[in-house]
């Protein structure tokens, strides 16, 4: 599985000031259920390589995330038009790794989005996080549970961003708010002899409101 060169994830860390603890409190803890592990027939072994697998893979995201995330914020232009081509084709091939072809996405809204678009997403910025972890996006302790080849990780989130918006009777587009508390479940499949994420699914618990008249953009 392709993952993050150290080099690169340390310049990534230092260029967004993300720290161990500010990765662990995006990804939070995640603990095996029990339950779905003996059901399954797994070894306890076998159960947590597939536990760190997903963990690294989260970490993997949230450090590109937060790199490009930085970008976007300093520059005031889609990331992907400042960073080097080299790293952003490297950034690619991982995230690409990361998610199954399948992939797809539902989120609060009840919008669905694709592998690509969800790529897209991560390395243009598009939801600009004020930080990573406590204040920004900070996760609560998911609870993973493991079928054989599926696994799914639930959990919550709460974020601390802003989004591009429309307003329906302008046409102005800026930044909103983009604050809330969201529950996620994100379903694993092992194939190529790694864990890729097949599907998420987001329920917002808790939101901030939208002037009258904005609506995120979602395309």
């Amino acid at each position: 599985m392709a993952t993050l060169d150290p080099k690169r994830r340390r310049e990534y860390m230092k260029l967004a000031g993300l720290t161990p603890t500010m990765i662990k409190q995006t990804v939070g803890t995640i603990t095996l259920d029990p339950m779905s592990v003996q059901a399954s027939g797994l070894s306890a072994e076998v159960a947590q390589e597939a536990l760190t697998a997903i963990e690294t893979s989260t970490e993997d995201c949230t450090t590109i995330s937060a790199m490009y995330n930085t970008v976007g914020q300093t520059s005031l232009q889609d990331p992907r038009d400042v960073v080097e081509r080299a790293n952003l084709l490297a950034d690619t091939a991982i995230l690409d790794q990361l998610f199954a072809d399948e992939y797809q996405l539902t989120d609060s809204a009840g919008n669905v989005g694709d592998k690509q678009k969800t790529i897209d997403a991560i390395l243009s910025g598009k939801i600009q996080k004020k930080t990573f972890g406590r204040g920004g996006f900070e996760s609560s302790d998911g609870v993973l549970q493991v079928h054989g080849t599926t696994s799914i990780l639930s959990g919550e989130f709460k974020m601390n961003a802003t989004q591009l918006a429309r307003n329906t009777k302008t046409g102005e587009i800026k930044r909103q708010p983009r604050n809330g508390t969201f529950r996620s479940t994100h379903t694993y499949i092992f194939r190529d002899d790694r864990w890729q994420l097949a599907a998420s699914q987001l329920t917002e618990t808790t939101k901030s409101t939208l002037p009258p008249g904005w609506v995120f953009i979602n395309d």
